[in-house]
């Protein structure tokens, strides 16, 4: 599976397993800590995801923040479309000891 051509956010596991949002193809990739690259989802919806975060229940937090529909990169009118989504899914991942304290 070829990694993604713009990386938007990140986030990792305890185990090292790195979860990455691809703004082109809204899907969201799971890097395995051997290197190893899968779909964890892929939804329209997902438009450009930023500041992902795994909670202590191992959902993963998916903000849909939709930077590409600002007024700057749509000729100065916005076209965000409210209200702005967050998504979580299950994913059974640990978060690292020193995040979101």
């Amino acid at each position: 599976m070829p990694s993604p051509r713009r990386p938007g956010a990140t986030a990792i596991a305890v185990d090292g397993t790195l979860f990455v949002s691809d703004t082109d193809t809204q899907r969201i990739l799971r890097i395995a800590p051997d290197g190893t690259v899968s779909s964890l989802i892929e939804e329209p919806r997902l438009l450009r995801v930023d500041a992902m975060w795994i909670d202590a229940t191992g959902r993963l937090w998916m903000p849909a923040a939709e930077i590409n529909r600002l007024a700057l990169f749509q000729g100065g009118t916005s076209r965000l479309r409210y209200p702005v989504e967050v998504f979580t899914l299950q994913v059974g991942a640990e978060p690292p000891p020193n995040d979101h304290r």
